[in-house]
């Protein structure tokens, strides 16, 4: 429409409303121009306006007869950068309406952004469409140096530190941003750090953990492997974003750059399934994955975080479907499109056995699953049967008829349960040994995306197009938890110690981490008794401050109350605000984040400590007496909207737990007024013993209740 809104700060109030007469392209405060704003069309025209009286100041008289793509500001008072949709950067002064110099980008790669050294040295960082960084020396009107492919699908924006050589950059399409320092006579860029998700929305996410035989320890539960339309295979770690990176595909990527100018294709196929070990994660591969429509499976190293030497196919040739790894992490299972199963060592990447013709699945394998005793592997597909294998020889040992096709399978080491996702929309719980259906979980009403088990394999969790989430407790058939979002999950996994589940979604770049409610605080789980499901909010990039929420909790206290009584509490709550977790975004505790209530019982319970003695303050009797106080108010007024809280609350980031419950003994750590522990130059290990921070040692002291 052409529209531009000014609005004044921090009340938010719109300081002026401008109609130029076109959809501005560009746009830039000059400095120094009190209430102006210069703006740049479509067509290569620039006019300054001012804000206040919604009136054109000046046109400039050139016409570039191109888009102008970007302004910015120069060291130099009345000079701007100017930058084309034609690949052309200009030094234009405003006040004579003079250009004073320009620069060209090879094969008219157009101009996104601009950023100007502001430390003296005459240089300038034009980002192109195409993702390269070009370093300009403005005296000499010649470009230092080119690094090409600095982003994927073009350079969104760049501003160089004030006084410092270092540069920010942030991708248009690749989800990332890169922090850049340039050599003083060569002017080359080379990537100090930086913080990356996947460039397309993640279809697959799974902890990387060994569950019963690593113990859900804490590198099995933080740590996330992800996949994407992107193409690319990450690791993420919901406590420390340093720790994500992306695997690297450069020995695939080398072989495809001679027919493939794009850098997504010449990377592998998207992920289809994955499956990954701990066990032998130093030694050798501990990552395998199959792609859509590749016969071939690739090995990866979490130690090396790159692709693996051995590359596993499928014999006969055939599109691999499903893949898995043993429970010692020596070997690795496949399962192809005509419903041959192949065995492969994961060290010397040579095959071991496959299963005879005569007893293959009639139809592609879907899915595959290792037990935990090395003893049996199970397999399903399109034919609809549960087949059990002898891992040794992949000899058959038994089948089973399901009565539907299946989509996938799901088993949990510590059990002899398996559960199916069928091809009639629901999800079957097979007895292993017995071979006989134990329950049959219906309610979808489209095509499921997922399942997964809870941590002790009493729970079945499931996702679908239907933009729901089900959760059924197995030994009754209850159905206790029923949830919608607005996008559809494509992928749900929980954690091996049951604290966490995340969900990936339509749309959606981000990996979304929820907490579990039991692992925090006392909770009542009841079938749920609702005709629809209870919408679910899907976490933003901000904190809420939580303020509407006691309002509601004040309000509806008893309406709450009695819905307590007759079903139990709800498993999901609505989350609020909270930290949205790409695969990138540093897992954090928002400052601003609600914390979860817990009951007035829990917040009473005492434990012991491990905190540091450096953490007593002058005034902390009183002020943990004062604590306390407060704490049991709220814990008796978060008990009158039980019903609101169940047993899995999202986690915007990290560590959503009880701000407010009653500290230990020895020390309160909200009356601490002084934290040092949280400035920039302060040792964490001079306040928290035992390699604690004050976020963790909160989860610490809620787990301990």
């Amino acid at each position: 429409t052409g529209l531009l809104v000014a609005w004044q700060l921090p009340s938010g109030e719109v300081a002026g409303r401008l109609h130029p007469g076109f959809a501005a392209s560009a746009l830039c405060h000059p400095a120094t121009y009190l209430n102006k704003v210069l703006l740049g069309a479509p067509d290569g025209r620039m006019q300054l306006w001012n804000l206040r009286s919604s009136k054109r100041v000046h046109e400039f008289e050139h016409g570039w007869r191109a888009a102008v793509t970007a302004f910015e500001q120069s060291p130099a008072l009345d000079v701007v950068g100017v930058g084309l949709a034609d690949g052309r950067l200009l030094l234009h002064n405003l006040k004579f309406d003079t250009t004073l110099l320009e620069l060209r980008h090879t094969h008219g790669d157009a101009v996104r952004c601009l950023a100007f050294r502001t430390d003296g040295q005459p240089w300038l960082v034009s980002g192109a469409a195409s993702g390269a960084l070009h370093v300009w020396h403005l005296e000499r009107r010649a470009r230092l140096s080119l690094e090409p492919c600095a982003h994927e699908g073009g350079v969104a924006s760049c501003h160089f530190l004030r006084g410092r050589p270092e540069l920010l950059t942030a991708g248009a399409a690749d989800n990332s941003l890169r922090m850049w320092s340039s050599d003083l006579h060569s002017g080359e860029l080379s990537a100090l750090r930086g913080r990356a998700g996947h460039a397309a929305p993640p279809t697959l996410v799974r902890f990387h953990d060994d569950e019963l035989h690593v113990g859900g320890g804490p590198g099995g539960q933080t740590h996330l492997l992800s996949a994407g339309g992107d193409r690319t295979l990450r690791r993420s770690s919901i406590w420390s974003a340093q720790q994500d990176c992306e695997l690297s595909q450069g020995r695939e990527t080398k072989r495809r750059s001679m027919h493939e100018t794009s850098v997504r294709e010449r990377r592998l196929p998207p992920v289809l399934a994955l499956a990954s070990s701990q066990r032998r994660e130093r030694d050798w591969a501990n990552v395998v994955t199959c792609h859509a429509g590749s016969p071939v499976a690739y090995s990866w190293d979490t130690t090396t975080k790159a692709l693996a030497p051995h590359t596993l196919a499928a014999r006969p040739a055939a599109p691999i479907t499903a893949v898995a790894i043993s429970a010692c992490g020596n070997f690795a299972f496949l399962g192809s499109a005509i419903g041959a199963i192949d065995k492969y060592n994961l060290q010397s990447g040579k095959p071991r056995a496959a299963a005879a013709a005569e007893e293959r699945h009639e139809g592609a394998v879907r899915g595959l699953a290792a037990a935990a005793d090395g003893r049996t592997l199970f397999s399903c597909g399109g034919d609809g049967t549960l087949r059990l294998w002898a891992p040794a020889a992949l000899k058959l040992q038994s089948t089973a008829d399901v009565g539907c096709a299946c989509g996938m399978l799901r088993h949990k080491r510590d059990s002899t349960l398996v559960a199916l996702a069928a091809d009639d929309l629901s999800v079957r719980v097979m007895d292993a040994v017995a071979l006989r259906l134990v329950r049959r979980l219906e309610g979808h009403t489209n095509t499921l995306t997922d399942v997964a088990w809870g941590a002790d394999a009493r729970w079945v969790l499931s996702s679908a197009l239907d933009c729901t989430l089900r959760v059924v407790d197995v030994p009754s058939g209850a159905l206790i938890g029923w949830y919608s979002f607005e996008y559809a999950a494509t992928s749900i996994t929980v954690s091996p110690g049951g604290e966490f589940l995340c969900t990936t979604h339509v749309d959606s770049q981000a990996i979304c981490v929820w907490a579990s409610r039991p692992l925090f605080e006392e909770v009542l789980i009841g079938a749920v008794t609702d005709t629809r499901p209870t919408p679910l909010q899907l976490p933003t990039a901000m904190g809420g401050d939580g303020g509407d929420e006691s309002e509601d909790e004040e309000g509806d206290g008893e309406e709450e109350e009695a819905h307590a009584e007759e079903g139990g509490e709800e498993l999901l709550e609505a989350a609020d605000e909270g930290e949205k977790v790409a695969d990138g975004a540093a897992p954090s505790t928002p400052a601003g984040a609600t914390p979860a209530k817990g009951s007035g019982k829990a917040s009473d319970q005492r434990h012991k400590t491990w905190v540091n003695p450096n953490l007593q303050s002058a005034d902390g009797g009183a002020a943990a007496s004062a604590a306390k106080a407060a704490a049991k108010a709220e814990a008796a007024k978060a008990s009158a909207a039980k019903a609101r809280l169940g047993p899995v609350a999202h986690m915007p980031g990290g560590t959503e737990v009880d701000l407010d419950a009653v500290a230990p003994d020895n020390i309160d750590l909200d009356s601490v007024q002084d934290k040092a522990w949280r400035r920039p130059e302060a040792d964490v290990s001079d306040y928290f013993n035992y390699g604690f921070t004050e976020e963790t040692w909160r989860w610490y002291c809620k787990r301990q209740k």
